[in-house]
């Protein structure tokens, strides 16, 4: 049951993921180059394609006919968390594939070696994000729940820049980010994706506990 639901969303959001994909790749042609903050832009991707298929299905009052179906509402998180990352590691393997092609193309340094960083920190940020943002769906639905999203989305990419200014206001932080400063990419991308994915796991049993008690 929950491989339907994970292909319920996957056929809902099909042709965004292509749109996403493609604008993830325009983002490198036009920047002509590869960085790990590219990486971000796979973080904004998933929410303009699993935000719109969660108001999609509350203006459809989907989760209703849901609440039919031989499912618990944790089975239904459960399936949200997977379909999440399902388009996140879509978006990765089309985009890598379409950057790839068009460093070719423009005759540009193969960015192949460089993609594993990039999909870390994609994964990394996406996760970070919903590792929020399910909880407060689950509680609040797409429409209430809105701006607090947006905040947290916002945030999210500029996590790096505020912990940099961190440490000019607070000096106490200033070898923590020099630290930081000296670990190779691989590292910080690998420790992002890491740490994205245990704040994940930890935030559904709130998102579990959240939903199961939502009058819907």
């Amino acid at each position: 049951m929950l491989a339907s639901l994970v292909l319920k969303d996957a056929m809902l959001v099909r042709w965004r993921v292509l749109v996403g994909a493609a604008f993830v790749v325009f983002v490198f042609v036009v920047s002509g180059q590869l960085s790990l903050m590219n990486g971000a832009w796979i973080h904004v991707a998933t929410w303009m394609v699993m935000g719109q298929a969660a108001m999609v299905e509350e203006k459809s009052r989907a989760e209703v006919l849901l609440g039919t179906l031989p499912l618990s509402r944790r089975q239904i998180v459960v399936g949200r968390y997977l379909s999440v990352v399902t388009c996140a590691v879509a978006l990765l393997v089309l985009s890598s594939t379409g950057m790839v092609a068009a460093a070719v193309a423009l005759q540009r340094p193969l960015v192949a070696v460089r993609l594993a960083p990039f999909a870390c920190v994609g994964l990394g940020m996406t996760l970070v994000f919903w590792a929020v943002a399910i909880p407060l769906l689950a509680h609040y639905g797409v429409t209430r729940a809105q701006m607090p999203l947006r905040f947290a989305m916002v945030l999210t990419m500029l996590a790096p820049g505020l912990l940099i200014q961190a440490s000019t206001a607070f000096p106490a932080t200033a070898g923590f980010v020099q630290w930081l400063a000296r670990q190779p990419s691989w590292w910080l991308a690998g420790s992002g994706a890491v740490l994205g994915v245990l704040l994940a796991l930890a935030s559904y049993p709130l998102a579990a506990y959240l939903y199961e008690r939502r009058d819907l």
